[in-house]
Formats: C-alpha cells, sequence, structure tokens
C-alpha cells in the first residue's frame, strides 16, 4: 500500500469555493502582511519555516478559485454556441425542405396547432423528426400506429415570420385526420 494516496488529493481538489476563498486570504495575509503584523500574532516563525508551503497554498487554492469562477460561464458560453450551430443548421434544412415535407410543416401553422397526430409509418413525418424539425412528445401511441408530432417551437415562429418557406408546398395527397 502506498503511503501516499490520490483520491486524497482528488478529493482536496473538489473543494468548495468558500474553502478556496478562506484558504487563499489566509495564506496570503500570512505571505504578504508586514513583519510587525506577523509578531503581533505570534506567526512570524510558522511564516518563516513554511514559506514554500504557505506560498504553494496559496497559489493552488487562487488558481482553483479562478478555474472555478471561469467554469460555470464557460460551460454556458458553450451551450449557447452548440445551440447557435444547431439552430444555424436546422434553419438551412428549412430552406431545403420536400414540397411533401413543406405540406406537413404547412398543416401545423395554417391550423395554428403544435400537435398533430400522423402514422409512426409515415416516412415524411419522420424525415421532420430526423432533421429536428418535428419531434415525438411521448412514445405512446394515440391510438394503433397514431402516434402525437408536434412542432419546434423556433420552426413554428420561423414559418410565422418567413411564410415564404413555405411556398411550392404540395397539396394534400391524404389527409391523416381522425373522425
Amino acid at each position: 500500500m502506498s503511503i501516499f494516496d490520490f483520491t486524497k488529493v482528488v478529493d482536496a481538489l473538489k473543494l468548495s469555493p468558500k474553502i478556496l476563498l478562506g484558504v487563499a486570504m489566509a495564506s496570503g495575509v500570512a505571505l504578504f502582511a508586514p513583519l510587525r503584523f506577523l509578531k503581533q500574532l505570534g506567526l512570524e516563525t510558522l511564516v518563516a519555516f513554511a514559506r514554500g508551503w504557505i506560498g504553494a497554498a496559496f497559489l493552488l487554492s487562487a488558481v482553483m478559485l479562478i478555474a472555478h469562477a471561469l467554469a460555470k460561464p464557460a460551460a454556458r458560453s458553450e451551450a449557447r454556441i452548440g445551440q447557435w450551430f444547431l439552430l444555424r443548421r436546422s434553419r438551412k434544412s428549412l430552406v431545403h425542405l420536400s414540397p411533401q415535407e413543406r405540406r406537413v410543416v404547412k398543416d401545423f401553422v395554417a391550423r395554428k396547432e403544435t400537435t398533430r397526430i400522423y402514422p409512426i409509418s409515415d416516412g415524411v413525418v419522420e424525415g421532420l423528426v430526423r432533421k429536428s424539425v418535428l419531434y415525438r412528445p411521448t412514445s405512446l401511441a394515440v391510438h394503433g400506429e397514431w402516434f402525437s408530432y408536434n412542432i419546434q417551437t423556433w420552426v413554428y415562429n420561423e414559418v410565422e415570420k418567413r411564410p415564404h418557406l413555405l411556398d411550392g408546398a404540395a397539396d394534400p395527397e391524404e389527409e391523416y385526420e381522425r373522425d
């Protein structure tokens, strides 16, 4: 068994920012305070003896605080950038919809509906799911092979703002509504 346990180092790296701030402040005071102040606290000999360790504690805690402070905004930025690229790619796919796909999207917008029912075997609808234009909100069938499909909010809004995207929509070949 090793004397030095690396799991303890990993656990130490998971310190909360409050503890890191305390370590940084205490070690910073010990390193940078005037000698007269350290004498009044009775820390002059301790600081002189362990200056290297105190300096290491200060640097490590300060760096970890900075990393912690930057980690959350960086993660949020990364998510936003990813969403932006996805939305950009998806908007481009709206321009290249087939006439049959445009017809399905047009049915949602024309009826001012966000949910419609289609058979799962409908290749046009499943193609729109693959293009992130529609999604199936549940894996439960409404009736037999008929499932609910929702239009993505951004698609609905985009088509309402730019109705020309649905120009050239196919005439309905068959109606999927259940009566």
